[in-house]
């Protein structure tokens, strides 16, 4: 069984997200992935931690759409890969298909080929279990939100065309590009669905996995999964909930215990400020200023890096930058 270092590990999942430096891609690569949405403006900053000159309303731009993803998380996605984001976390049980198609068909009923604000709907579906209830709903295709920071509005769409099954493999796909080495156990919790079914995907993308270990831990890898992918180098200042740091990669990603809990706090998370793909701090934004907490003393240079960086970001309104101090 191969084993994968875990600085190739990381090396990996930083150049299959785009975030190398010196790489240059669209809107539409960076999309690929699906990008997080969970917090005001994440996938928006995901969107320019990839890509070169993106501005404030790119997250809505011509190819991109927001779905209700996986647990429940809104996600900028490509217009194209709706139907992957939304039927591929359909579970199989026909019973429980069955009622998420009439959650649905419900839905649609009340929207009547209008949008309408979240809350409303929900309020005139008590029925469908409320916003959780919706949100499993739109796993159906022909439901969509979109979020603007401040509400959230649903709109009626096109129907899925593609099949169920085909959507639940590719998207478990790309959870093993961006997101792995990884388990069974690691796709059932990003799917938050059965582990029958994510045993059941898995085993259908047998041919497209290999086993391997990282960190002393049986995972399974894309078998285009380089043992020696380039070197990275690059400053990030990533959102919460951007791909690279997903809570899922916790040990691999900062194995400190202390500070995974600076990362991934019982609170709203931070941001990381990432270096050559080390974590090597937190940040959090509010309207327009940023704080950053290294988790040691830059220096000098470093700093001026990080402030020109954070000082370009693609915000609406003008940025102020300070540095704190580690609690």
């Amino acid at each position: 069984m191969r084993h994968i270092s875990r600085q190739s590990a990381l090396a990996s999942q930083l150049h299959a997200n785009h975030l190398t430096a010196g790489e240059s891609i669209d809107l539409d690569a960076a999309a690929h992935s699906g990008l997080q949405d969970g917090s005001p403006l994440s996938a928006l900053l995901s969107l320019a931690a990839r890509v070169t000159g993106v501005e404030p309303n790119d997250w809505r731009a011509p190819g991109l759409a927001q779905v209700f993803g996986p647990r429940g998380a809104i996600y900028v996605v490509r217009t194209k890969d709706i139907d992957v984001f939304t039927l591929g976390l359909l579970p199989r049980d026909k019973v429980r298909v069955a009622r998420i198609e009439t959650v649905a068909a419900h839905v649609r009923q009340v929207l009547d080929g209008s949008p309408m604000r979240q809350a409303d709907l929900v309020a005139q579906l008590p029925e469908i279990g409320g916003t959780r209830g919706l949100r499993w709903g739109a796993t159906a295709g022909g439901i969509t939100p979109t979020w603007d920071t401040i509400d959230t509005v649903v709109y009626p769409t096109a129907p899925a065309v593609l099949d169920p099954e085909t959507a639940r493999i590719e998207l478990a796909r790309r959870f093993f590009r961006y997101l792995g080495p990884a388990t069974a156990q690691d796709l059932r919790w990003w799917l938050d669905g059965l582990q029958a079914d994510a045993d059941e995907t898995v085993a259908a993308l047998a041919d497209e996995l290999e086993p391997v270990i990282v960190q002393d831990q049986p995972c399974l890898a894309l078998r285009s999964t380089d043992d020696t992918p380039p070197d990275i180098t690059g400053i990030h200042l990533l959102p919460p909930d951007d791909t690279y740091i997903n809570r899922r990669v916790g040990v691999l990603l900062v194995p400190d215990t202390a500070r995974r809990k600076l990362l991934w706090p019982k609170a709203p998370p931070p941001g990381a400020l990432v270096i050559d793909g080390e974590v090597k701090g937190t940040w959090r934004r509010r309207k327009g200023r940023i704080g950053i907490t290294p988790w040691r003393k830059p220096s000098p240079g470093l700093r001026s890096d990080v402030d020109e960086l954070a000082a370009g970001l693609p915000l609406p309104t003008a940025i102020e930058v300070h540095w704190l101090d580690l609690v």
